[in-house]
């Protein structure tokens, strides 16, 4: 689910950048940002209005905190039918190496084998990427079922029950399909807890509501456990796949801990 409303657990900072009409980049080199300090606690899509309304124009903002996850929370002001909501777009790790990758599948791995439960992914920007990763760690057949590489929207249909429907009507990268992705890969296997992640990593393929770096993932558990987020991230082609792996698995172990208490 795009978050609305995201938490400041730091002293950050809110930059206002003015962004030319018609222009798809978040800033204009030609006009210097606008700073000023944010407090602790919730930075929401009505603060956004707000300051639209403060500085009678639009403006992308950057709410820049400085915890260990999140370094970058986006949004854009504007009269409510227009302010764009936030998105949290985590720190850069583009050299995130492939060891990285798997000492989180290994925690992912300890949290289920500790509780009896077994995951199924479904990939489609991935690629596969995240099924790798987790059977690179050593005794994943006790808690990994299986993978899926649902990457066209017929493979999505097919092999996960995705409805054409909801493909056609929101589009392939979207919450709704990310979260019939999930629900799909339980349905068809013997999995507890699925995971699915479906994005555009570029070059090619995005647009003004959905840049190249947007990435839907979803987490999902039995019997009606769900959570939903929207990412944004920086970076080439491989950097965005690569954050969204680590994103998937960073947030499924984020998941099972709030979910298993």
């Amino acid at each position: 689910m795009l978050a609305e409303r995201m938490r400041v657990d730091t002293i950050g900072a809110v930059v206002l950048r003015g962004r030319p009409s018609g222009s798809s980049r978040y800033h204009n080199h030609r006009q210097p940002p606008r700073c000023f300090r944010a407090g602790r606690g919730l930075f929401s899509q009505a603060h956004a209005v707000s300051l639209h309304s403060r500085h009678n124009r639009p403006c992308d903002i950057e709410v820049r905190g400085e915890t260990d996850e999140y370094s970058t929370m986006r949004g854009r002001t504007g009269p409510p039918e227009k302010c764009r909501p936030f998105s949290r777009r985590p720190k850069d790790r583009t050299m995130t190496r492939q060891d990285d990758l798997t000492g989180v599948a290994q925690n992912v791995g300890s949290i289920l084998r500790s509780h009896g439960l077994k995951l199924v992914t479904v990939e489609s920007c991935t690629g596969g990427w995240i099924a790798q990763s987790i059977t690179s760690v050593s005794g994943s057949s006790e808690w990994f079922e299986c993978g899926l590489v649902t990457y066209s929207n017929e493979a999505k249909h097919e092999q996960v029950g995705v409805p054409e429907a909801l493909i056609a009507e929101r589009g392939a990268v979207s919450a709704p399909v990310a979260r019939a992705m999930a629900r799909g890969g339980l349905d068809r296997s013997l999995a507890d807890v699925a995971l699915s992640v479906t994005g555009i990593a570029g070059p090619g393929g995005g647009s003004e509501e959905k840049p190249v770096g947007t990435v839907f993932i979803c987490w999902a558990a039995r019997p009606d456990r769900v959570r939903t987020e929207q990412f944004l991230f920086d970076g080439d082609r491989e950097a965005v796949r690569r954050q969204s792996v680590l994103e998937a698995l960073g947030g499924l172990a984020r998941f099972l801990r709030e979910e298993t208490g």
